[in-house]
């Protein structure tokens, strides 16, 4: 299906797939990558403010997410589990366009700095805001590249209980960062008889 979230852009993601998964023997590869612009051309690009807060938000998930992942056990058998998370400019909103239109279904990155939360959009575009004397929780790079592998919250949003969650993917201030158990829940999405998927993101 085509929507435009990404006004003037149209957006071909087919459901919502963005992370790509390889399997080889007990080694496994995670490689989200996420495209943004700071073309003026296109209304939700980047300043250079921003862009450090979605790079910072990428730096600290690829830490915690592969820091969780070392030395994962599952069913029985251990894993070399590796998460790639990376952040790719593309310099014109013409080549935005076209990278878009592809069926592939891949993750994107828009500026939003009039909205009040990060957050993750129809599963593979994640939304980052002016955080400038906001208090957000203290992992929220982790907590959103969570959402893009496909992780849901652990409670209905609205709920008491997300809002005192210290699980990675709760949302009290001082949650935790993502754990084994995380990773497992990730590990529960795969087909482990597919040497390479595409897992959705949690919508």
């Amino acid at each position: 299906y085509q929507y435009s979230l990404l006004n003037p852009l149209k957006i071909a993601d087919i459901d919502g797939r963005d992370a790509r998964v390889t399997i080889d023997g007990n080694k496994i590869n995670i490689e989200v990558e996420i495209f943004y612009t700071k073309s003026e051309d296109f209304k939700y690009s980047f300043d250079n403010k921003s862009e450090n807060t979605l790079l910072s938000y990428i730096g600290q998930a690829n830490e915690q997410w592969n820091e969780a992942a070392s030395n994962i056990e599952f069913d029985g058998q251990k894993y070399d589990l590796t998460f790639d998370i990376k952040a790719t400019e593309v310099y014109s909103a013409k080549t935005f366009q076209e990278i878009s239109s592809e069926s592939s279904g891949k993750n994107f990155a828009v500026y939003k700095n009039e909205d009040t939360n990060p957050g993750v959009e129809g599963g593979n575009v994640l939304r980052i805001v002016d955080i400038e004397g906001k208090i957000f929780p203290r992992y929220s790079g982790s907590h959103e590249v969570g959402h893009l592998v496909g992780l849901h919250h652990p409670f209905p949003v609205g709920s008491k209980e997300l809002e005192e969650s210290t699980d990675i993917m709760g949302y009290h201030e001082y949650h935790n960062p993502p754990q084994e158990h995380n990773v497992r829940d990730f590990l529960n999405l795969l087909d482990f008889n597919k040497a390479f998927q595409i897992i959705g993101g949690a919508k």
